[in-house]
């Protein structure tokens, strides 16, 4: 289940991009605009990442992560079927936020769950799976706008989120940081 919540985080990083052309026919896109459609995820992912494990620390991992997972799942929707270059840049900065919490949570999940001689291979699998995504992101893209139209390549992490989600509510143990801390709105903000 954390494999899956890599996979489609790291795919969606590179799956865009071979869909930028098509992108760019259909919606009359800029090349300023194309670029922010691929980079409003990635800026708004890095910058919330540090706040989304401190979140999953304090509220439970499990509820962040299925909360963020959501968010990136209905944020994907939206962007699938944007009708302008603003709807999908604004789309694709939601699905930032959703994703941030993946790789903190995921693996905080992981090294509570399983106990210290399995640790290592259930990382080592999470790392595959975000591996094999970076290589799978540009071939599903091609073949989903071989058959179908650009939002396809969002579209298809509606269904894997379907999927991820009640896993994660059936699998997965909630967990939290031991050390609680208040937190710092002003300073997560800035």
């Amino acid at each position: 289940v954390m494999g899956l919540c890599v996979v489609i985080g790291t795919m969606d990083n590179t799956i865009l991009t071979v869909a930028l052309a098509e992108i760019q026919r259909q919606l009359g896109a800029t090349n300023s605009q194309l670029q922010w459609a691929m980079d409003a995820y990635t800026v708004v992912f890095g910058a919330l990442l540090f706040t989304a494990g401190l979140l999953g620390d304090r509220y439970g991992r499990k509820r962040i992560l299925m909360i963020g997972m959501t968010i990136f799942g209905v944020s994907s929707l939206l962007a699938a079927f944007a009708s302008n270059p603003a709807e999908l840049i604004l789309g694709r900065a939601v699905m930032g936020i959703g994703v941030a919490v993946v790789p903190g949570g995921t693996l905080a999940i992981i090294l509570n769950v399983f106990p210290a001689e399995e640790r290592a291979k259930a990382i080592g699998r999470w790392s595959v799976a975000g591996g094999l995504a970076l290589a799978l992101g540009p071939l599903l893209a091609g073949g989903l706008l071989h058959w179908f139209w650009w939002g396809s390549v969002l579209l298809i992490n509606v269904p894997i989120c379907l999927v991820v989600v009640p896993l994660i509510a059936l699998l997965v143990p909630e967990n939290r940081s031991p050390d609680r801390k208040a937190l710092d709105w002003v300073g997560l903000t800035l």
